[in-house]
Parts: C-alpha cells; sequence; structure tokens
C-alpha cells in the first residue's frame, strides 16, 4: 500500500525521522500513518527497541519508501574508535541492500563526517579516507551509495565540513556523492549556481528541506519551510535546473517544532513542501 502526502502528495518527498526527534519509533510509526506520507528518512539510532533491519522491514510491510539512512561520523582524532563507526555504518548499508533486495529503491546512507579538530584540511581528509574507505568498498559492493551531509559551522562537535563545496571536494575525492542539507548551506556564496552545478555533475544523492527561523541563536532551533527565511523555492528551482531527480526530506527539528506538536508542524511543513515541488516541476517521480 502506498501514501501520498495529501491531495497534493509528491512520491518525490520523504520526512525525516528526526523531525519528531523526542518520539520513540512506535509513536513514529502513529505518526506517519496520520500524516500519510509516502517516504521515511530514518536516522539509524532512533529505532529503538527496534533493531535497525527490524525497523526497516515493518516500514516495508507498512508501504513505505525508506529515502535515507542516517548514521554518525568518526572521531577522526581516536583511531581506535573506528572500527565501531564503521561497524555502525555498515549495518546501514546491510539494510539498505537488504530493502535493495526486497525490491525497493535502496536508502541513501546519509553520513556526517566527525567532530572537527582544526586538522589541517589534507591530514583531514587523510585521516577521513582511512577511516571511512573500508565501508565505501562494502557499499560500493552492495550498490549502496554513502552521501556526505555537511552541517552549520556550529555543529563542529558532529562535523569536520561546513559547506556544500567543501563536501562536494571531499566526495570527488572519496569517490561518492553529497547530502545537500538547505538549511546548513543556504547562506553560502553563489549557493544557487553550486546546487545547480553539482546537481549537473551527478553529485547529489539527496536534498534535505527545512527552514531557519527569523529569530534565534541556536543551530538546532530550525522552522517549519515556510516559517523562516530560507528562499526554499528558489533553491529546489536551482535543483531542477540542474537536472536533480533524487528526493528531497523534509528535516524540521528543534524547540519551536517540540513545541508545536510534530502533527501540526510537520503536517504544514509538508504542505509547504510541496507546494514548492508543484511549483518547481518537482513533484513527480
Amino acid at each position: 500500500m502506498k501514501r501520498g502526502h495529501g491531495k497534493a502528495g509528491s512520491p518525490r518527498l520523504s520526512l525525516s525521522s528526526i523531525s519528531s526527534r523526542l518520539n520513540s519509533f512506535d509513536q513514529n510509526l502513529a505518526l506517519w500513518e496520520e500524516l500519510e506520507v509516502s517516504q521515511i528518512g530514518l536516522a539509524t539510532w532512533e529505532t529503538v527497541p527496534w533493531s535497525l533491519s527490524d525497523a526497516t522491514v515493518e516500514l516495508l510491510k507498512r508501504g513505505y519508501d525508506i529515502s535515507s539512512l542516517l548514521v554518525r561520523g568518526f572521531d577522526l582524532a581516536e583511531p581506535e574508535s573506528w572500527p565501531i563507526t564503521r561497524a555502525m555504518i555498515d549495518a546501514a548499508v546491510d539494510s539498505a541492500a537488504e530493502i535493495a533486495m526486497r525490491g525497493s529503491e535502496p536508502p541513501i546512507v546519509s553520513m556526517l563526517t566527525g567532530r572537527n579538530y582544526s586538522l589541517p584540511s589534507i591530514q583531514l581528509l587523510e585521516l577521513l579516507n582511512r577511516a571511512v574507505s573500508p565501508s565505501l568498498l562494502v557499499a560500493r559492493d552492495q550498490g549502496v551509495t554513502i552521501a556526505l551531509e555537511p552541517t552549520v559551522s556550529m555543529r563542529s562537535d558532529v562535523s569536520s565540513i561546513h559547506t556544500v563545496l567543501d563536501a562536494a571536494k571531499v566526495a570527488r575525492a572519496l569517490g561518492t556523492k553529497v547530502n545537500v542539507d538547505l538549511y546548513a548551506c543556504w547562506t553560502e556564496l553563489d549557493i544557487r549556481a553550486s546546487i545547480s552545478q553539482l546537481c549537473t555533475e551527478g553529485l547529489v544523492a539527496l536534498i534535505q528541506i527545512s527552514d531557519h527561523a527569523r529569530v534565534t541563536t541556536a543551530s538546532g532551533d530550525r522552522a517549519v519551510p515556510g516559517d523562516g527565511c530560507i528562499p526554499l523555492a528558489e533553491l529546489v528551482a536551482a535543483a531542477v535546473s540542474g537536472g536533480y531527480v533524487g528526493t528531497y526530506e523534509l528535516e524540521s527539528m528543534g524547540p519551536t517544532i517540540d513545541a508545536e506538536g510534530y502533527s501540526s508542524a510537520l503536517r504544514r511543513g509538508l504542505d509547504e513542501c510541496c507546494r514548492i515541488l508543484v511549483e518547481a516541476g518537482a513533484a513527480a517521480s
């Protein structure tokens, strides 16, 4: 059973589980049913008490597609911790491959790069390459894409890459792709041209949508699309002009979303995303 999102549904629109970050997986199952979404982006640590494999199988049984599996990055200064992180990434890759074996499109495995220690860029790339290369080989063997996700610079605790162009540079070096989080990159110079060019190159595996609250000093306090100040329609149009044909994933999260309530905030966000995709000519699969 496939679901659309309301009357203006788009098969290219997904909802990230991070958007309802305080919910349990079972609570999210009920929420997603209520919202009538068709695709889910799943943070791999948000399936408890389900295993990741069992959670993804359950979603498939309920008729959902899975757009992405989000995994945490490496602590690049602590090589002894890499095998643990690598095992978590490989588990996500295995789940994505299992989804493909069941006849569905494999989700993107979206990865944060890990904590920034103000290392020189060459050293940083060398460490990241050593850390992630075994998982990249596993992913390629199974036909799964691992995409690097940049974050805002305030989140140097989880990421070493803070612009979409830097993410693209690293992705090229590693032979992989990029997850473009519009919230993280919208203030970059010539961002529309950058998004269009990266889409033309085929480097963009996923685009995440949220909005920036007009008055906030917190990096995790995102707004419902349409309530903030990011020119989302223009950025989506740039992706369309570059030939992007992938999924757009709503990733609104933070205290403002929590306070409004997930049912209300995410329904409004999905409606606005649908409107933007339809106007940009990006709604159809």
